[in-house]
Parts: C-alpha cells; sequence; structure tokens
C-alpha cells in the first residue's frame, strides 16, 4: 500500500478491465480490498457470491467512490475507510447491471439493468422503476446512457429517450428520433446552456433542452455541418466550460471531438480511447494503456501509465478532490 498526491491535491479513481488480487486502487492512494470482500460470514448471515473482478464504471460523490460490476455495485466510504456492496442479495432489486450514473444536484443515484429495470438510490433508499422492463416496444429496450438535467434522468436506449421525474420516481416522457418518429438507437445525451443533444449511430440530433414539445419529432434538428455528420457517436458531454465532447467510433481507430464553437468540433485526442469522463473540471481519457488528464482549454496536464503491479487496462476514471 502506498500513498502520495498530485500538486492540486487530487487523486485518481480507476476502474480497470481486472482487478489483480482484488484490489481497488485509488492512485495515490491504494486500497486493499480483498479482506473486505472475502471476509468470513457469522452464522446465520447471507453470503452473496457475486463476482466483483471486473469493474466498468466508477462515480465520486464526495464522501464515497462508487464502482460497478457485472451483478452488482459496491462503494468506498473515504470517511471511514469501509468497503460496502449493494447487490440483490442486500439492497438492489436485480442483477445484470449495464450501467449507472451520479447526479450531483440531487445527489441520486440511478442504476440500469440488461433487463431495462432501473433503480434510483435516494438516500440509501431504493425506488424501483420496472415500468420500462415490462413494456413492449417491439425491439431491443437497452439503456446505454444515463443524463441528467434538473430533476430529470434522460435513459438513452436502442429505440429513443426515455425520461424519468426522479420526484415522482416514474417514466414521464419518451422522445423518438427516427424518421417520422420511429425508432433509433440513441447511444448518449448530453446538455449545454440552451441544448439537448443526443448522440447516434449517425452523428447528432439536438434541440432546445427548454422545449415543451421534445417529444415531437420535427422539434429536433439533425446536425448537417460539423465533421461528426454520419459518425458513430457512442458518447457525448459537455466539460465545464460548456463546450461538447463526443466520443466517435471507427473502423480503424477512435476519436474524441471537442467543440470550439455552437455544434462546431475538432479532432481533440486520437488513438484506442476506452472511455472518457468529465471529472472536478478536467477531462480524463482512458486510453489502452494510461489515463490521460486535460485542463481548460483542452491542455494536457498528466498521464498515468502502468502500475508496477499490473499493466494499466482502464475501463473508467474519475478525479476526487481531497478534503
Amino acid at each position: 500500500c502506498f500513498s502520495g498526491k498530485t500538486e492540486n491535491r487530487m487523486s485518481i479513481d480507476i476502474t480497470y478491465n481486472y482487478v489483480k488480487n482484488r484490489y481497488f486502487l485509488s492512485l495515490f492512494v491504494l486500497v486493499a480490498i480483498a479482506t473486505p470482500l472475502m471476509s468470513q460470514v457469522a452464522v446465520g448471515k447471507w453470503r452473496d457470491h457475486l463476482s466483483y473482478n471486473t469493474l466498468y464504471r466508477v462515480e465520486e460523490t464526495g464522501e464515497r467512490v462508487y464502482a460497478s460490476a457485472a451483478d452488482a455495485l459496491f462503494y468506498y466510504d473515504m470517511e471511514d475507510y469501509t468497503l460496502n456492496r449493494l447487490n440483490k442479495t442486500t439492497t438492489l432489486s436485480d442483477v445484470g447491471i449495464s450501467t449507472f450514473a451520479y447526479d450531483s444536484h440531487t445527489h441520486n443515484i440511478v442504476v440500469a439493468y440488461s433487463n431495462s429495470n432501473i433503480d434510483i438510490i435516494k438516500e440509501d433508499k431504493v425506488f424501483n422503476i420496472n415500468d420500462l422492463k415490462r413494456s413492449d416496444v417491439g425491439g431491443s429496450k437497452k439503456i446505454n446512457n444515463i443524463s441528467f438535467n434538473g430533476q430529470k434522468v434522460y435513459l438513452s436506449c436502442a429505440f429513443g429517450i426515455v425520461v424519468l421525474d426522479m420526484r415522482r420516481n416514474e417514466i414521464s416522457e419518451t422522445y423518438y428520433l427516427g424518421a417520422e418518429g420511429s425508432m433509433m438507437n440513441i447511444n448518449d445525451v448530453a446538455f449545454t446552456d440552451s441544448l439537448i443533444v443526443a448522440a447516434t449511430d449517425s452523428g447528432l440530433y439536438y434541440a432546445p433542452k427548454n422545449s415543451q414539445r421534445l417529444s415531437i419529432v420535427t422539434t429536433w434538428q439533425r446536425d448537417n455541418g460539423s465533421l461528426l455528420v454520419g459518425q458513430r457517436v457512442v458518447s457525448i458531454d459537455a466539460d465545464d466550460e460548456g463546450q461538447l465532447l463526443a466520443l466517435v467510433q471507427s473502423a480503424d481507430d477512435t476519436t474524441l471531438y471537442r467543440e470550439v464553437s455552437s455544434m462546431m468540433f475538432v479532432p481533440f485526442v486520437t488513438g484506442n480511447i476506452r472511455n472518457y469522463k468529465v471529472s472536478q473540471g478536467k477531462t480524463v481519457v482512458c486510453m489502452d494503456r494510461s489515463i490521460e488528464i486535460y485542463g481548460r482549454g483542452g491542455a494536457h496536464e498528466k498521464s498515468v501509465g502502468d502500475i508496477d503491479w499490473m499493466d494499466m487496462q482502464p475501463n473508467d476514471a474519475a478525479l476526487t478532490k481531497e478534503s
């Protein structure tokens, strides 16, 4: 176990393609979790046998760092230094997590499952929304990504955008962006000061985010003027300067584009990009063998390479500001 600090007192929390010896790595604070995960269970108590070996996503919530495995979540509490599991045995409504996300505005966590079931975690209480799971949309109902705006959750689905009202814990709207309001795969959704922007397999679609007519397909416009036209945009987000970042996959490589003016993009990072995230005012890019950190204006600030006891294969990374 070792520790250290960066110049701006930030540490990096990383989920890996695999976790050797079941260690959770918080770079510059290395925390072993083999013992808590494999600890003895008292007589008469239940133990889950779910896999925590492969982690896919990490979210920092201030006091906790959450990570997702295939069948469960766990979080590391940075105040009492404990590791805690959330799964169907203990808390959650289902198994087979497809993605999850944390909303810093409401402090809620939304968990999406591979069968389209949904949990909203509010102050450690779980509210299940199974309407999408039970619905028949005539095709795949996969939830690709989760976004937030105000008190609403935007689920990017294989058929369109599903909007959840977190106050009422229910689905409030569905947007179909295909021709004449037909189904279309939506990979991700992001928000600027004025727009809601959807990432698809054929580029971007956008509309005024405060419009009351987002369920009407003609409210949406297709991006026909940027470098992303016709490209497979798998992820999109806005940085702290309000500029969009769009991850594009092609047959040859993966490129992260950065918005330089309204809906106009330039290549930012190119290579074998596994994921990226806007975190603590920085852009954190997970490459195949490293993590690259960029500051305001896209300036490169730090590169984190292989760790001495394992090859770096990060699936996700987030910055946490230390107290």
